[in-house]
């Protein structure tokens, strides 16, 4: 390779690198990144033409690879102010770009060449917990309606809808689409400082999690020593592992989509439950998934008397409950098939000592996709059974019990509109799609002159590329 010139400005300075590194070759052939070999901080890797919710993501295979046909295209974009895309390590200016396949793993950048697996971001992909409006959710609109995702240069990606409880600051339900290709996700980075989303006003949630043991020692007395070996952690509704991207499942570290949830359920026999939900969403396709909390846990104090259990407990003012139940429902619009997954959240005491917590009949054994023996703690329910015992369940159009992890024969496929009304389904604004690119800044200024950028259009109707 050729060395640079000197005394150029830094823009043509890079341009012109970017030129050498990608000069090796000029036919273009199918694209091919393994999310293992993309950056600390990725772009998101978004669908030109694509839909403002998780459809608008790009599908990686089960080989865990994003591929792309000859001159195939992406949309890169780094959301987040003063956030911007970083090619071999130098800053572009642009926030979204559309990049072309040329060949491997290396995109055309306007007429530059660069290799996918160096782009990332100059900080991590901004994720943002924000209110819907004036939107209410849940029985009695006692919710309030909160989505979850990313804000793009034209409108905001939806990853997940939240129902919250903003007296109880609890969370009501969690709304999403656990997609197909959750069996090619990048494994690792899922964790993330969790946030706020500014709807919890004086109460700090990380301050209440840190002090759950002065907190319950006061409410139960002695008896508090039996949970010496568990503690409550935060339960994500919708799950981290429940999505493809690190920036996706980053997205999911916000207060109003956990509750406290004791850590040995948390990784027992709940994450069985949503190991599960991936594995049937992997094998059948794409699933509604909404995930809520029910009632609230109660332990005996010293003098045997049934306390129930919050990490805010100042008397006459309690908030943060701990939840009873936890329940799930998978649905598939395009069959109208649902089930419900209920689990118990005490692991001091058995599920059989409180039979009011049984919210219908138990349906497990019909469910042939859910792995068996299934734990005493755990119990199965048709999605109509459910919503007799749990109001705030948004309205599904169940026609059969979800019992398969292949649809039946002869069912309907007929498209639907998904009707998830009352809480949304995680779905965002599904007719619109990300405006393509910035106006040129920086070193791509210099491109702008053999390429104009996409006509403007009206808001929301933005098409990516």
């Amino acid at each position: 390779m050729g060395s640079l010139p000197l005394g150029l400005p830094a823009s043509a300075t890079f341009l012109a690198l970017l030129f050498l590194l990608g000069c090796a070759g000029v036919a273009t052939a199918d694209c091919s990144v393994p999310l293992k070999q993309l950056s600390e901080r990725p772009p998101l890797l978004l669908r030109p033409g694509g839909p403002l919710n998780v459809s608008g993501f790009a599908a990686p295979d089960a080989d865990h690879v994003v591929r792309l046909s000859a001159n195939g295209s992406l949309l890169l974009a780094c959301p987040g102010p003063g956030n911007q895309l970083l090619f071999a390590n130098r800053t572009s200016g642009f926030r979204q770009v559309n990049v072309t396949c040329a060949r491997d793993s290396v995109v055309t950048v306007r007429s530059a060449e660069v290799d996918l697996r160096t782009v990332q971001c100059l900080r991590h992909a901004e994720r943002t917990a924000e209110k819907d409006g004036k939107r209410r959710c849940g029985a009695g609109a006692r919710g309030l309606r909160m989505r979850i995702g990313f804000r793009l240069l034209t409108g905001f990606l939806e990853l997940v809808a939240a129902c919250f409880d903003d007296q109880l600051l609890s969370p009501i339900y969690s709304n999403y689409t656990l997609v197909h290709s959750i069996a090619g996700k990048r494994p690792g980075g899922e964790h993330a400082v969790f946030r706020t989303g500014g709807v919890f006003g004086a109460v700090s949630p990380r301050r209440q999690y840190e002090l759950q043991n002065q907190t319950l020692q006061a409410l139960l007395g002695a008896a508090w020593q039996r949970t010496a070996n568990d503690s409550l952690t935060r339960g994500h509704l919708a799950s981290r592992a429940g999505f493809v991207f690190w920036p996706q499942k980053r997205a999911t570290f916000f207060y109003v989509n956990a509750a406290p949830q004791w850590r040995s359920i948390n990784g027992g026999a709940w994450a069985g439950v949503e190991r599960a939900a991936r594995s049937l969403a992997a094998a059948r396709g794409d699933l509604l998934v909404v995930t809520g909390v029910y009632g609230v846990t109660s332990l005996p104090d010293v003098h045997g008397v049934s306390i129930p259990l919050f990490l805010f407990d100042q008397g006459v003012q309690r908030k943060m409950p701990v939840p009873a139940l936890y329940w799930k429902v998978l649905y598939d619009p395009r069959t109208r098939e649902g089930a419900a997954v209920v689990g118990s959240n005490n692991p001091w005491e058995p599920l059989a000592a409180h039979p009011e917590l049984r919210l219908c009949a138990d349906v497990c054994a019909r469910l042939r996709w859910l792995p068996k023996p299934m734990s005493p703690e755990v119990y199965c329910c048709e999605v109509d059974a459910l919503r007799q015992r749990v109001a705030d369940l948004p309205p599904l159009e169940v026609e059969a019990l979800l019992e398969s992890a292949t649809p039946p024969r002869g069912r309907s496929r007929r498209k639907q509109k998904a009707k998830a009304r009352g809480g949304g389904g995680g779905g965002g604004n599904a007719g619109a799609a990300q405006k393509a690119e910035e106006p040129p800044s920086g070193w791509l200024a210099v491109l702008a002159a053999d390429a104009a950028h996409a006509p403007s259009r009206t808001p929301g109707r933005e098409r990516l590329g």
